[in-house]
């Protein structure tokens, strides 16, 4: 089913596709099949935008029956797919440069998060959700897929300056090569100088646990209400929920972004984020 008719002749390089996926399909049986990137994952539905538009895939079956779920598609994805029987169907899965992963202790295998990222925003809240030892810990898994970390500490302007620069001296001896941001998505505080690190046609994943604004960040920056976004319970300052699926979103600057659901919704803690 194509879902836009009306959208044609897209430039897939504006969503990431380069020389290296273009050898990986020149290689494949494939090869003559249409290629496009999963841009949501729907249960059993894909979302693939393609040089002639966006469309609802199926998966072959011998993908869909497999019992490894990082066999299946997930959002970030480039794909071969064709038309069947007046439906869209995925046929491969191209080689990934990066995955990343959540493993619960009784999974058997890891499922994929995301795809062929460039760059991985980590937000944390310095209100309720400041955890040195959680930060340390996805750092490392992100470090181990080669994805490019970024720090973000969210709702500056409901702390003191003091408890600010508090922070500051415990993360001294943290990655000092490490770009860190201390923001406020509410007044606009820091927003700017972040926002240079967004970068045309670079995949970029924000990883987070619920509430500490990934949802209202990506708003900011495409200055509409693309993600439901819900108020902070005030006596707590913890969020409820916001984002419930997946989904790589284009910004106005061309930067690709991925929300990802909090860390309620993926039923873990977010130290079960592997990316190896």
């Amino acid at each position: 089913m194509l879902l836009f008719n009306l959208v044609l002749n897209i430039d897939l390089k504006k969503y990431g596709w380069n020389n290296s996926f273009s050898k990986e399909k020149e290689k494949s049986l494939n090869n003559s099949l249409v290629h496009g990137r999963v841009i949501s994952v729907h249960k059993s539905k894909y979302e693939v935008i393609t040089s002639e538009g966006i469309f609802f895939c199926e998966i072959l079956g011998n993908i869909q029956f497999q019992k490894d779920p990082l066999l299946k598609p997930a959002v970030g994805d480039w794909v071969l797919l064709k038309k069947d029987n007046n439906v869209f169907i995925i046929y491969e899965i191209l080689k990934r440069k990066s995955i990343i992963k959540r493993q619960k202790e009784n999974d058997r295998f890891p499922k994929p998060i995301a795809a062929n990222v460039d760059i991985a925003v980590i937000i944390q809240s310095v209100v309720q959700d400041f955890n040195i030892n959680r930060l340390n810990r996805i750092l490392t898994h992100v470090n181990d897929a080669n994805i490019k970390p970024i720090i973000i500490f969210n709702k500056i302007d409901l702390v003191s300056n003091r408890y600010i620069s508090d922070i500051k001296e415990e993360l001294m001896n943290i990655a000092s090569d490490i770009k860190k941001f201390f923001i406020s998505v509410k007044t606009g505080l820091g927003i700017v100088s972040f926002k240079k690190e967004l970068i045309s046609g670079k995949t970029i994943i924000l990883i987070g646990s619920s509430g500490v604004g990934k949802s209202s960040l990506v708003n900011l920056f495409i200055d509409r209400d693309l993600q439901n976004t819900n108020e902070i319970i005030k006596k707590t300052g913890k969020g409820r929920h916001t984002t419930t699926s997946r989904r790589l979103i284009m910004l106005d600057n061309g930067a690709l972004v991925i929300d990802t659901p909090g860390t309620r919704e993926f039923g873990i803690s977010i130290d079960d984020i592997i990316t190896r």
